[in-house]
Parts: structure tokens; sequence; C-alpha cells
């Protein structure tokens, strides 16, 4: 008889704990105090929302985001069965635009990834330097990271960027306030 093994919550840790144990060939049981597993990834319904004879809407708890430097959420989404020969990461779409949260502001509107136009690049530059007030010598600083990480090989990103925060990647204790907030803190949540 294989090892068994007992997880306590039904979240997203302890049911990615159990797809990776069970995988290794253990016995798992999973044991979930709420009436539903997922924790705060689970998908609620919005009751009363159904018109015409249709389910009530699905309402999301959490956050739906997964960038790809998430490797490792990624990779176990591809390997979870959901129906008929596919898996969850076949669920997955890719975003085409974001909002950067900002306390106490309005989110700003900008391209998920790599600005792939000049109108996407000028929006890009056109919200950080207006609208946080980062200094052009700061926001040239900051651009040049993001060009090292983006243009440097995977050994060295996973050898070496990998290891570093991003926090000391940018040199964000050696920034002023407001660009140390805004390009060290700032969060992406995608439309």
């Amino acid at each position: 008889m294989g090892k068994r093994v007992v997880v306590l919550g039904a979240g997203v840790g302890g049911l990615t704990v159990a797809h990776e144990l069970a995988e290794r060939g253990f016995q798992v049981t999973v044991y979930e105090q709420m009436w539903v597993p997922g924790g705060k990834a689970r998908s609620l319904v919005d009751p009363n929302t159904g018109q015409n004879g249709r389910h009530d809407l699905p309402g999301e708890h959490g956050f739906r985001f997964f960038p790809t430097f998430y490797r490792h959420v990624i990779d176990t989404m591809w390997r979870i069965p959901c129906e008929a020969n596919r898996k969850v990461g076949h669920h997955l779409v890719s975003a085409t635009n974001a909002l950067l949260a900002r306390a106490g502001q309005a989110p700003l509107k900008c391209c998920a990834g790599c600005p792939k136009s000049v109108a996407q690049l000028k929006l890009f530059v056109t919200n950080f330097i207006a609208c946080y007030g980062v200094p052009w010598r700061e926001f040239l600083h900051f651009i040049r990271c993001v060009l090292v990480m983006m243009t440097s090989c995977k050994d060295r990103f996973d050898e070496e960027y990998e290891w570093i925060p991003y926090w000391r990647f940018i040199g964000a204790d050696q920034r002023s306030c407001n660009p140390r907030l805004s390009l060290g803190k700032g969060s992406l949540s995608p439309l």
C-alpha cells in the first residue's frame, strides 16, 4: 500500500499540494470545512442575475490574473484534467489590456505585456510620467531594467534574475519616493 496523506483545506494551496502528491503516487484525502472547494479562488454565483431561464451569472471572489512569470501555477494548470481530454490550462485566456491599480486614485488603463504599437507605448509613457509624476531619468532607469529582463537569455533569467527580488532589481531604494511607489509597488489586474 502506498503512502497516505491528509490535506487540511481545499483552497489553492491545499488543492495544489493534493494534486502534486497524487501525481507522485500518494493516496490523498482533502478535508474542507466549507461546502465548496477552492477557497478565495472559487467562482461564486451572483444571485438573481439569470434571465429568461438562464443560470445566474458567475462572480469572482478573487483574482484571476496569472502573469507568465507564475510559471509553476500555469504548469500545474496544464496538468490538471477537467473535461473530455482537456486540461484546466485550456481555459486560460491572454489579456490584451490591464488596469494599473493606484492607492486612492483611479486605475490607469494600459496594454498587458510589452507595448506592441506606438500608440500603446505612448499611453504607457504618458501614464507613468503624467499621472505618476515619475521623472524622466527614473522612468528611463525603469525601462532599462525591463529591457534587461526582456533581452536576457532563459539561463540568465532562471539562474540569476529569478533569485533577485524585483524591488532590489529595479533599485527602488535608490529612487525618489513617487517612482519607488509606482514602479516598485504597482499592481496589475487584467481587463
